[in-house]
């Protein structure tokens, strides 16, 4: 399997109240991004509305009608992206995040704890409104660390190199 690969040029660290000032955000705000339209069933938008109405003075912001850019700078200026999908293949939005620097918390959900790896297990919550509140409310104290390093291997360059060599041996298989 090769998972999706993350633009790593576009997905970068920016200044947060830049982000939040060029979008029309609060720059006071605590912001979660919800990773997806609030539309989609599988995404499990009540547990993440749910959890969210249990915090206080917290916003969740709905990504839906962004472009790839807006989407980077919306990233940069949340305070925790946050998926609480039913399930997913791998989901984009995480490695995008960590690429930010963005911290992240997810349902158990595609290869979110084969990206996380051991140290960032504690960012993987179950779909109990209280415990995801909790850990909302945890992460919104924290300093973000550099996630960023996690999702290199993720590059969009390196995961086209990994599909060409796929495609090179199947044609060399085949002659």
């Amino acid at each position: 399997l090769i998972p999706c690969g993350v633009d790593t040029g576009l997905f970068v660290e920016m200044d947060k109240m830049d982000c939040r000032k060029s979008i029309g955000l609060a720059e006071d705000a605590k912001i979660v991004l919800f990773g997806s339209s609030f539309e989609r069933k599988v995404k499990n938008v009540e547990l993440a509305k749910t959890a969210i109405e249990k915090l206080n003075n917290v916003q969740l912001v709905e990504l839906k009608g962004y472009d790839r850019k807006e989407v980077a700078q919306l990233i940069n200026a949340s305070d925790i992206v946050l998926v609480t999908s039913f399930n997913e293949t791998g989901p984009l939005i995480i490695k995008e995040a960590l690429a930010c620097n963005t911290p992240v918390i997810s349902t158990d959900v595609g290869d979110v704890k084969s990206i996380l790896g051991s140290e960032y297990q504690h960012l993987i919550t179950s779909y109990d409104s209280n415990e995801l509140a909790k850990k909302i409310n945890e992460l919104m104290k924290k300093k973000r660390p550099s996630y960023r390093e996690m999702v290199l291997p993720y590059d969009l360059k390196l995961t086209a190199k990994k599909i060409k060599s796929v495609y090179n041996k199947l044609y060399e298989d085949t002659n």
